[in-house]
């Protein structure tokens, strides 16, 4: 009986540390496969927890420095040619605090968050769930996103606000023209990659 337990806490132990075991490669594929969506040039520098996969979808030429933290119960939505800079989190589920248990109750509420074309998400950003961030907007460093960002809307703070709005005319010509910040080809053992 005691050999079998010890064969039962091997399996366990093994189990839990079979992702750090696992070779870049096997992780990439694995992160393919489980993914809503993923589109090319797509680069995720580890550390990073995302889950459940199936409930992510990527656009291309997106680069998520890690530590990235991405809870997607309520669905994550990343379109194409978005930066997300390191220590980020992207939250889309809340426990409901005025339930039958205290503090909160096991019941808990999801909301989608959605990340538009041509973000720029700077370090250290919380956004809450239900979160939309439009097209071409701005996060600075260290905000908590609780609210919509508008097309090309700059916000920062904690909660984020508004602080400005890029030049539409050049965000305008710059996009017609495709002049976008491509994700580099080079491919590094600590990069998971489409």
């Amino acid at each position: 009986m005691d050999r079998l337990l010890v064969g039962v806490d091997f399996l366990l132990r093994s189990v839990t540390l079979a992702p750090r075991r696992l070779s870049w490669h096997m992780r990439n594929a694995k992160l393919r496969r489980g993914l809503k969506s993923i589109g090319k040039r797509v680069r995720i520098s580890e550390p990073a927890e995302l889950f459940p996969l199936d409930r992510i979808a990527i656009g291309w030429n997106v680069v998520i420095h890690g530590p990235v933290f991405i809870e997607a119960n309520g669905g994550v939505s990343i379109g194409s040619n978005v930066a997300i800079a390191r220590g980020c989190q992207i939250l889309t589920s809340n426990h409901i605090y005025d339930g039958d248990a205290l503090p909160w109750d096991h019941a808990s509420t999801h909301k989608p968050v959605v990340i538009g074309d041509n973000v720029w998400i700077g370090a250290d950003v919380v956004i809450l769930p239900g979160v939309t961030l439009h097209e071409g907007a701005v996060v600075g460093a260290g905000s908590v996103v609780t609210r919509d960002v508008p097309k090309c809307g700059i916000v920062a703070g904690n909660p984020a606000v508004l602080k400005k709005h890029r030049d539409i005319e050049r965000y305008e010509r710059n996009k017609r023209e495709g002049r976008l910040r491509l994700v580099p080809d080079d491919i590094s053992r600590h990069t998971l990659v489409s």
